[in-house]
């Protein structure tokens, strides 16, 4: 999960919650991001990035936040309902060599399809642009369809572009007197690190891999940046409904020193790992029943050989 897009999203979908008569309200826990970003060469890796809700101040920050971005998204700078007439933001300028080096699809035409998917997520993306004249779209072994999209840059700030950050300090003032102070402090400090986060990765590429719903729309999925990582990768995880039941689904890209992926739980460690392909480099399953919620998944050679462990939680 591009963990910013999927905070988007996550966001849009809590204030529209909050905002519309006759919706089920989400618990605050709804916000939590179950992306992972792969390591980057400092060694560190940053897990679930997000709002998260929680006790005490963070809890009422969220809740604050969310108003504020509802009482903006009508601002001009803050429009998100109108994105459908945003520029597309798309380029035909390729990805760097690491980026073509690592992922050979990305030097094959895209579709028209492809296009379509790269411009749809382009009026998304605020500042970045989509790269390579658009989007790809990869098949798991399970016949999940993956796209996989490189960006310059992050657009976004909890989904809105940052021409839109005045907006939301302006708002988040307003309301400050009839607040809790450490409320306002912690939504205040969250859109600093959001800001600062943005400015510094304006130019920076992203790679991004996104499931693609049988409705034509994006998901969910995970993301890093090309010059940082340590291996070329991601790893998402989050749930998937299988009927009437709720159940674990996970996904991500590989390097093509990939042959297949272990997927274990850490919930329940006695159970034997499920191993997925990854033809195109990329693998999606939902896990079975019971496989819990915090998973280790293990890139293997075809020799076996352990060449990178990736956990992830949500």
């Amino acid at each position: 999960m591009n963990g910013f897009d999927d905070l988007e999203r996550q966001l849009r979908a809590k204030v529209a919650a909050q905002g519309r008569p006759g919706r089920r309200r989400p618990p605050v826990r709804t916000l939590i991001v179950a992306a992972t970003l792969l390591a980057s060469a400092g060694g560190v890796t940053a897990a679930a990035t997000g709002v998260i809700g929680g006790p005490g101040a963070e809890q009422r920050g969220t809740k604050l936040l969310n108003d504020v971005l509802r009482d903006t998204e009508d601002a001009p700078a803050c429009r998100i309902g109108g994105s459908d007439r945003r520029p597309a933001r798309l380029s035909s300028l390729p990805a760097s060599d690491l980026a073509l080096r690592a992922y050979p699809q990305l030097r094959r035409p895209a579709t028209p399809g492809e296009r379509a998917l790269g411009r749809k997520y382009g009026r998304m993306a605020g500042q970045a642009r989509v790269l390579s004249g658009g989007a790809r779209v990869l098949r798991a072994a399970d016949g999940s369809r993956l796209v996989l999209i490189i960006t310059a840059g992050r657009g976004r700030t909890i989904g809105r572009d940052l021409e839109c950050t005045p907006v939301l300090r302006a708002e988040l003032d307003r309301r400050a007197p009839a607040a809790d102070p450490r409320a306002v402090a912690w939504a205040r400090g969250y859109l600093d690190r959001e800001e600062r986060e943005l400015r510094t990765n304006l130019g920076r590429e992203n790679l991004l891999l996104l499931t693609l719903r049988a409705n034509g729309r994006l998901g969910s999925g995970g993301g890093t940046f090309t010059d940082s990582a340590v291996r070329m990768g991601t790893g998402s995880i989050g749930s998937a409904r299988v009927g009437r039941e709720q159940r674990t689904a996970v996904d991500g890209l590989v390097p093509a020193t990939v042959d297949h992926v272990l997927v274990r739980s850490r919930v329940r460690p006695e159970r034997a790992p499920l191993r997925i392909a990854v033809p195109e480099q990329v693998f999606h399953a939902v896990l079975p029943k019971g496989f819990g919620n915090r998973i280790a998944v293990e890139w293997r050679s075809a020799s076996g050989e352990l060449l990178h462990v990736l956990k992830l939680r949500y």
